[in-house]
């Protein structure tokens, strides 16, 4: 008989112990067109910006079919920015400067959008016996929760990010800020002749505007004649289109180097010279995949010394493809 008990009680008290199910509600992300104040252009990089940002709190975002929606919109208050979010059971509102790293934000105010409680269910008042109990439908209206505290004046601005920034976002956040190592390989064209380019550099600044500091050598090779240059190079370049995930980019700067050339006749060394000094550098390209975490790009360099080697002018240009990550 204490046996049969035993099992009756512990088939009573085992659906205590099941586990809560998860219910993933479809939810649409779009840009309140009516508020926002955006570029046009820049909406839809906004719009993904915070649809990474739902996803990372196991959100199931859809383009259609979807069951909720969350709106975004940017509105210009001096030089701040007014960010809202209003979903289907709170709002949420932050005002911060222009040059905040946007991913970051939006990361903040999802993470208060989402711990904001679900409105109660008023419990449905029971009917007589002789008719079936009716559940009246749960409210509708949104809980408007008290506006987001503004963002304190110690957060990073954009340009200028933390040493150490969170891993998760600094991925997403390169078309936002830009903080990158890179490789690039190509033909060039020195003192007349043809041979080949490496630069290895690194990159930082806003998503528009950009730090070029790189190492460059260049050799070419024409009749058994050689030359080759090696420099250090500083340049800032302009992004025409900062807001997209490929853009054309132009720059300029100066770099300091040496040059050295080997003259042959005959088959024998007839003159070894090398000179060093400045040179005036230009920089056109164009780099896409500007979201992912691997970049690439094409570029032409034109550089022009301030020097000569003897009566030869080693002017140089080079037409390269680039990793950057």
């Amino acid at each position: 008989m204490k046996t049969v008990l035993a099992a009756a009680a512990l088939l009573v008290a085992t659906p205590a112990f099941a586990q809560p199910t998860i219910e993933l509600v479809p939810t649409c992300v779009a840009i309140d067109g009516e508020h926002d104040e955006l570029p046009e252009a820049q909406r839809e990089h906004a719009r993904l910006l915070l649809v990474r940002t739902l996803e990372r709190q196991d959100q199931l975002i859809v383009e259609a079919g979807c069951e909720e929606t969350i709106e975004l919109s940017h509105q210009r208050d001096g030089a701040n920015v007014v960010v809202r979010l209003a979903g289907p059971r709170a709002r949420r509102r932050l005002t911060v400067s222009a040059q905040e790293d946007m991913l970051e934000i939006y990361g903040r105010m999802v993470k208060s959008l989402l711990e904001a409680p679900v409105p109660p269910v008023q419990p449905s008042e029971p009917a007589p016996r002789t008719e079936p109990a009716i559940a009246e439908p749960p409210s509708t209206t949104p809980a408007i929760i008290e506006p987001f505290d503004d963002a304190p004046t110690t957060t990073p601005a954009l340009g200028h990010p933390s040493d150490t920034p969170s891993a998760e976002g600094s991925e997403d956040a390169v078309a936002m800020r830009q903080r990158l190592w890179y490789a690039r390989f190509g033909f060039a064209s020195i003192a007349g002749m043809g041979g080949m380019s490496f630069v290895t550099g690194w990159r930082r600044g806003s998503r528009a505007n950009v730090v070029d500091v790189g190492f460059a050598f260049v050799s070419g090779e024409d009749a058994g004649d050689r030359v080759s240059s090696a420099s250090v190079r500083v340049q800032g370049l302009h992004y025409a289109s900062p807001a997209s995930r490929s853009s054309a980019y132009l720059g300029g700067g100066g770099s300091l180097g040496i040059t050295s050339l080997d003259i042959h006749r005959d088959g024998q060394l007839t003159m070894q010279e090398s000179n060093g000094g400045v040179q005036l550098d230009g920089t056109l390209g164009y780099e896409w995949n500007r979201t992912g975490s691997h970049r690439f790009s094409v570029e032409a360099n034109l550089g022009l010394p301030l020097y000569t080697i003897g009566e030869t002018y080693p002017a140089c240009f080079v037409a390269s493809f680039g990793v950057a990550m």
